[in-house]
């Protein structure tokens, strides 16, 4: 069995954000692929590959297209060190949910609050 690719986890990771950002369980978008969260767990981690057919009913199920998830893969340099948090994902979902303005404000409180930190 090889390892992952820096890529396959590349989109994997993007797949997973995409996930959490619109609410869906991995349950939920593996029935939209027919298959079980444990095998989404494999195509989030990048240990299994999407095929372009999987790939195009994940972006159809996140509301995307196959290419803006591959754009948003191959934009990122090295694969993330750590996954990101489910608390960051969870703040960027309650952010895309406000309007433009509430989101503007929301993040000039995180800077401020940023700056602060020791």
């Amino acid at each position: 069995m090889s390892s992952p690719t820096d890529f396959n986890i590349r989109l994997g990771a993007t797949v997973r954000a995409q996930r959490v950002l619109a609410g869906l369980s991995q349950s939920d978008l593996g029935k939209e692929l027919d298959v079980t969260f444990q095998q989404m767990q494999k195509y989030e981690r990048g240990i299994n590959r999407l095929s372009v057919e999987s790939l195009l009913v994940v972006a159809k199920a996140l509301k995307t297209t196959p290419q803006e998830l591959i754009d948003e893969a191959l934009n990122e340099a090295v694969p993330p060190a750590h996954p990101v948090s489910r608390m960051k994902l969870n703040a960027m979902r309650g952010l895309s949910r406000m309007p433009e303005k509430l989101q503007r404000i929301a993040l000039d409180v995180i800077n401020a609050l940023a700056q602060e930190a020791p």
